[in-house]
């Protein structure tokens, strides 16, 4: 690939994580962007040695370290790989990259990951499904930074449905897409995102309201949401987690 992908890594105190992520990226023609925003010795002293773009300093959150990251990216083409998410598909990059140079209507590419959910295991996620649900699932979104320029940054008043706010406003730009249906990335089920349910549904149903979406299909998703919440905490309440992992494999038919 000629142009150039900048892969930002957001990581905060999670050293052991970040190795993870970094590894998973050895041998790859990219240009790795790493923003630290928390105060671990073990990351700093890596961060010292490390052959890429780096930034060690206190942020107002994930959507903060996001635009950070933007902030010294340097690449035609950008893409989120958190601290923590591994990539599977060391193909993946270079092939994205090669379709958007070879059509330039297109804005971003994306694929499905392999989420490692808390109860039921692994589980594949797959992208493409309409809003309110997670259209482009953020670790496999590759897009082109002019898009981003124009749509704007993560906005900094969410603290965990960032990415959905961010979907709204690239799916009403207009921008096209090109998906690839095979697991790129694999997501640990142990972000802010997958243990505060109360709070990502507030943010949720914020991001819908704000952009007016009074569709029937997000009526029903935020009923849906309601309903699950209740269930989840009703299930861990009475018999523990051994219940709730039953019924996240049944619904994801594992």
């Amino acid at each position: 690939m000629t142009s150039k992908l900048s892969v930002i890594t957001i990581t905060f105190n999670n050293f052991e994580d970040l190795l993870n992520t970094t590894k998973s990226l050895v041998g790859i023609n990219i240009e790795h962007n790493i923003v630290n925003g928390g105060t671990c010795p073990l990351t700093k002293n890596f961060l010292s040695s490390f052959d890429g773009n780096h930034l060690s300093e206190k942020d107002h959150g994930i959507a903060d370290a996001f635009n950070k990251g933007l902030d010294i990216s340097t690449g035609d083409f950008v893409t989120f790989l958190n601290s923590g998410d591994v990539l599977l598909d060391t193909e993946y990059y270079r092939e994205a990259i090669e379709i958007l140079e070879k059509n330039p209507d297109l804005a971003f590419v994306y694929a499905d990951i392999c989420f490692i959910d808390r109860y039921a295991g692994k589980i594949r996620i797959k992208s493409g499904n309409p809003l309110p649900s997670m259209s482009f699932l953020h670790p496999t979104l590759i897009i082109r930074k002019t898009l981003i320029k124009k749509i704007g940054p993560f906005k900094l008043e969410y603290k965990i449905a960032i990415d959905l706010d961010f979907v709204y406003r690239l799916v009403r730009s207009g921008a096209i897409g090109h998906y690839i249906p095979r697991m790129v990335v694999e997501m640990e089920g142990t972000g802010i995102s997958s243990t505060n349910y109360s709070l990502n549904y507030v943010e949720t149903a914020k991001i819908i309201l704000r952009n007016k979406d009074y569709s029937w299909n997000s009526f029903k998703f935020l009923i849906q949401r309601s309903v699950m919440l209740v269930l989840k905490f009703s299930l861990l309440a009475c018999r523990g987690d051994s219940l709730l992992k039953w019924y996240r494999r049944k619904r994801y038919r594992l």
